[in-house]
């Protein structure tokens, strides 16, 4: 399942730049034997976070639920995704089981979210380190994505970090960083 990017209040599947034609890429992973998926997610200004990270885990949950007719191995799932797609990309990499991004009331079989495997291309991790990094603690990307007026609280940062959720059990990552990135420092 592939994410795109976009700051968490734009972005599709086409990319500028090396990646100007990325559902070509998509296609030779198909061509390769690989099933493929690309997810749009509701965007800051439709709705706040966690709204993303639950379009996420229905995608996931929508694709291994329908493995027979995509077909999909449920059980080698992964996730792919760069910048805010890293983002969300990671945090459902890590947020296996955790049933705290679920809309309330969710009726999900407990894993059936979970991914094998993860790449993740310049993606934010821990948005208190990276507020913490800029200049007068400035995160309008996070505060957009949250909801925040103003600062945000660390609960809210820690709720969207995928670095709160790390754990044992948790699939391998590749994680793939820029030293000269401009928006996501890659420390």
């Amino acid at each position: 399942l592939y994410i795109h990017g976009g700051g968490w209040i734009g972005g599709h599947t086409r990319h500028s730049g090396a990646l100007s034609n990325f559902p070509a890429v998509l296609a030779a992973l198909a061509a390769e034997g690989f099933t493929v998926a690309s997810l749009e997610y509701r965007l800051a200004a439709e709705a706040r976070f966690p709204a993303q990270a639950q379009d996420v885990r229905a995608a996931l949950r929508y694709l291994k639920g329908n493995a027979a007719h995509y077909g999909i191995d449920p059980a080698r799932t992964g996730i792919w995704g760069g910048s805010a797609g890293g983002h969300l990309s990671a945090l459902a990499a890590l947020s296996c089981g955790d049933a705290s991004l679920d809309p309330e009331g969710t009726t999900a079989a407990a894993g059936s979210e979970c991914v094998r495997a993860s790449v993740i291309w310049y993606g934010v991790f821990d948005f208190a380190a990276l507020a913490a990094g800029r200049p007068g603690g400035a995160d309008g990307g996070a505060a957009r994505l949250l909801g925040c007026d103003g600062a945000c609280r660390p609960e809210d940062y820690a709720l969207a970090s995928p670095v709160s959720y790390i754990d044992a059990n948790d699939p391998p990552m590749l994680l793939i960083h820029g030293e000269q990135d401009r928006v996501v420092p890659v420390a």
